[in-house]
């Protein structure tokens, strides 16, 4: 949630007391977008910082590492996620590497990110998450062990995590009611009626 939609980011966390910064965690950019980003990233950071936690994205490459940890250097409780496309068919499509070539490499990123500063939480979001091949809880392991402090599941394509529930049986039909029977009514009067005579004066 960008900060010109929510106010100042800070509030969020102050509801919280002293224990904002473990329950809220603001994402407050992309700082290699450009200047402007980054400058703005950079002010979040310094005003939030003591009530949220100040994440940034940034892409699997070591310039944006380097960018990311600059603009959260120095405050509390920052932190730095890289975007790590886990299935192949998202790994062509974002940076035209193989899956398995991009978890290699985001594990240097997080060993680097940690030299660079090991006071800043480094993150590693594997996108794609449900098409990911079966070796994605060994990755995320391996992330933990390289200094990783989160790993997230991303379901980027809404296919879910979890599988879907099964479908819900249809209940029998209701057996059909009885016809509901009519009242008996006397046949309407005819000429062929018997008639009776008039009583005697």
């Amino acid at each position: 949630m960008p900060a010109s939609a929510s106010g100042r980011p800070g509030e969020h966390g102050r509801v919280f007391g002293a224990d904002g910064c473990r329950h809220v965690v603001f994402v407050a950019g992309f700082p290699a977008v450009g200047a402007q980003e980054y400058e703005a990233c950079r002010r979040i950071a310094v005003e939030a910082e003591g009530a949220v936690g100040v994440c940034l994205v940034r892409r699997a490459a070591r310039e944006d590492v380097e960018r990311g940890l600059a603009v959260v250097g120095g405050t509390a409780h920052a932190r730095v996620m890289s975007a790590l496309p886990s299935s192949h068919e998202t790994a062509a499509a974002m940076v035209h590497r193989p899956a398995q070539q991009v978890l290699e490499e985001g594990i240097g990123l997080v060993r680097h990110a940690r030299e660079c500063d090991s006071r800043v939480a480094v993150d590693a979001g594997l996108v794609d998450a449900p098409r990911a091949n079966p070796g994605l809880p060994g990755a995320a392991g391996r992330l933990t062990e390289a200094g990783a402090a989160t790993v997230v599941l991303a379901d980027a394509i809404g296919d879910g995590i979890a599988p879907s529930p099964p479908a819900r049986r249809s209940s029998p039909p209701a057996p059909a009611s009885p016809p509901i029977p009519r009242p008996c009514r006397a046949p309407p009067r005819t000429s062929s009626s018997p008639t009776w005579p008039a009583p005697a004066s």
